[in-house]
């Protein structure tokens, strides 16, 4: 009897004598048996179960393989519900081509060989995963420190970009000054404490736009301008005990020798300085605003410095038309004066009377109006003055040393006026004395 091939669909035989076709016997071993009979896809006719071989001829039966793989040969049908027969035979050919049951021997070899090559694999699945997770930090890390580096922090400054971006004497400072104010910071979940005051600082010493300092710190503009203008009343308010009027022994003690010799009795050298705003929308305000002296509008203020440069007094801010006279007259300076005390003044302060009612004595320079030449007593009083009242322009210069008080302050910023220059001249007064 020939061999028939059993594979659904196909009807090769043993007495084709085709060239390259081959039949093979289905395996005893079990794994490989259910293998081939996989393979084969064929189904029971009766009850449609896979079909299993029965201990006949057919057990034996064997299965086409083409010649190079490639080789077909038409079939006269083809079971629409079965896999198609070159798919069968390409895997029985694979399955054939597989070595038959090794020894017990072999086996054992293989099988230690089996588990070394497993036990590599998971070493080097593992290490794998090291490498993979580390890579994913330093990814995540160096994305961090990329953005990081894009914000401005207060933990990232070092000694000297702290005084310049604060105006502070030192970082030891600011960090007084953060334990002191942090209660009156405003809160936020993007910036430290220390972030915040450096924001609000950077403003008065800067005057950077509210923009620029979004850049910076990574936060909305938005939120900036909701920062300033709940930090700056509120920090000036704590500030506000830095500056004081000293007792008499006080500015006694700490005169310098220029004082000594020529005013040693003079306890406050005073001059109102200007802030440039922006025109004011309201007609009354844009009047009252409109320097004659500085052809804009400004807003003034009355300063008092004591001999050794610190500020003492800081008037409110007054409208820039206003004259020194009536400022200085309203502000409450003249609550501080004493019987005895002498002011050092520039000429356009008229308050000699003001003074002279107190018990107290104003010091300025001699009137030029009406007079060919100064005498030479008034002369060498002048260059007296001028000696101990330069002490008072540094001192000036020191504030105007922040820009928001020397650039033209913005509409949105004049309201804080009062606070920005307590805040200044706080910082002011952290320095060392101005003249030794």
């Amino acid at each position: 009897m020939g061999k028939e091939c059993i594979v659904v669909g196909c009807c090769n035989r043993d007495t084709d004598k085709q060239l390259g076709l081959k039949f093979h016997r289905l395996p005893k071993e079990e794994t490989r048996r259910k293998l081939w009979l996989n393979a084969i896809n064929r189904k029971d006719t009766v009850t449609g179960k896979d079909w299993v071989p029965a201990m006949t001829g057919l057990e034996f039966a064997v299965i086409i393989s083409y010649k190079q793989r490639n080789a077909k040969r038409q079939l006269p049908f083809q079971d629409s519900q079965s896999r198609p027969d070159t798919e069968g035979a390409e895997l029985l050919l694979h399955l054939s081509a597989t070595p038959q049951t090794p020894t017990d021997k072999e086996n054992s070899a293989k099988g230690k060989q089996h588990d070394t090559c497993i036990k590599l694999l998971a070493e080097a699945n593992m290490k794998t995963k090291q490498v993979t997770e580390e890579l994913n930090r330093l990814t995540l890390e160096n994305s961090e420190l990329k953005e990081l580096k894009c914000k401005l922090r207060f933990a990232q400054l070092s000694e000297e970009e702290v005084k310049f971006y604060t105006g502070l004497p030192s970082s030891a400072c600011f960090k007084w000054l953060l334990e002191y104010g942090r209660v009156v910071l405003p809160k936020s979940k993007l910036l430290e404490d220390s972030d915040m005051l450096l924001l609000t600082l950077m403003k008065i010493r800067l005057n950077p736009p509210q923009k620029d300092l979004a850049y910076r710190f990574g936060i909305s503009e938005s939120s900036v301008t909701t920062y300033i203008h709940a930090a700056i009343p509120a920090l000036a308010k704590k500030l506000t005990f830095l500056i004081h009027w000293p007792e008499r022994e006080e500015v006694m003690s700490s005169r310098p020798q220029c004082f000594k010799e020529t005013y040693p009795k003079c306890v406050s050298i005073i001059d109102c300085t200007e802030v440039f705003i922006a025109a004011p929308a309201d007609f009354e305000a844009r009047n009252a605003t409109y320097s004659s002296y500085k052809h804009t509008h400004t807003v003034k203020f009355l300063v008092s410095i004591t001999p050794a440069g610190a500020v003492s007094f800081v008037s409110p801010a007054y409208p820039g038309k206003i004259s020194d006279k009536v400022l200085t007259n309203d502000c409450g300076y003249l609550d501080f004066i004493q019987h005895g005390d002498v002011i050092l003044a520039d000429r356009g302060f008229l308050i000699g009377d003001e003074l002279n009612e107190l018990g107290a004595e104003l010091v300025i320079s001699a009137f030029t109006r009406g007079k060919s030449q100064l005498s030479a007593r008034d002369v060498e009083r002048g260059r007296k003055i001028s000696n101990v009242r330069i002490h008072v322009e540094r001192a000036m210069e020191r504030l105007k040393n922040f820009r928001i008080l020397s650039d033209r302050m913005h509409s949105n910023m004049v309201p804080h006026a009062d606070s920005i220059m307590t805040i200044s001249a706080a910082i002011m007064n952290l320095h060392p004395n101005l003249v030794n």
